[in-house]
């Protein structure tokens, strides 16, 4: 079951906040492609790719705001709570994420002057909280019939990926468990994204 199919609301309504995700799920794409892109940059050249790697992890944060609000607006009248809920957990993540973001930008700019690696950290839990938004996202589309299982299964795979990076992350940026997290993370989200987008476009 797929589309609107399991979510209660007016045709017209439904369709306007399935549009409305449908284009911010595609910016946030594109700002995580290009991130990382960045993320190659920073790991090889360094310099200005500090300063455009914090910035766009930034945007990443503040574009997911509408997809996570979206959604809770999508699922609200059937999954009542839980949805409120999920919605928090994604809104608090994204929140922590900014600040993060902004300390690693002040950092940058200042050469160092501001402790960098709380920024770090504070994004780490940011993107770890927007991990748990995915689980608890994958089972609120799956109790509703929003989407097929295909990307359920992503969006579990997203969320445990970020997960075990959050994990990891206290043991150092090469532990196996940020390594296999990341690559989970990075592969799901893309496909999340381009798959959501196509079934939220049909009837």
């Amino acid at each position: 079951m797929t589309g609107a199919s399991g979510v209660i609301g007016t045709p017209t309504t439904v369709t306007a906040i399935r549009s409305r995700i449908r284009t911010w799920t595609l910016l946030w794409l594109l700002l995580f492609l290009l991130s990382l892109v960045l993320w190659v940059g920073f790991l090889t050249a360094g310099g200005i790719f500090y300063v455009l790697s914090d910035a766009v992890a930034l945007l990443l944060a503040l574009a997911f705001v509408p997809v996570i609000v979206g959604y809770n607006a999508l699922l609200r009248p059937s999954a009542g709570g839980r949805s409120q809920a999920a919605m928090w957990t994604g809104l608090v993540g994204m929140a922590i994420t900014v600040a993060g973001s902004l300390v690693l930008l002040t950092s940058d700019v200042l050469g160092g002057a501001v402790p960098g690696g709380v920024g770090l950290a504070m994004q780490i839990v940011g993107f770890g909280l927007q991990g748990a938004w995915f689980v608890l996202l994958g089972v609120l589309v799956s109790r509703v019939g929003l989407f097929s299982r295909r990307v359920v299964v992503v969006s579990y795979l997203a969320g445990v990926g970020f997960l075990l990076v959050l994990v990891g992350s206290p043991f150092g940026p090469e532990h196996p468990l940020v390594a296999v997290g990341g690559l989970i993370s990075v592969v799901a989200f893309v496909l999340w994204a381009i798959w959501t987008r196509k079934e939220l476009q049909q009837p």
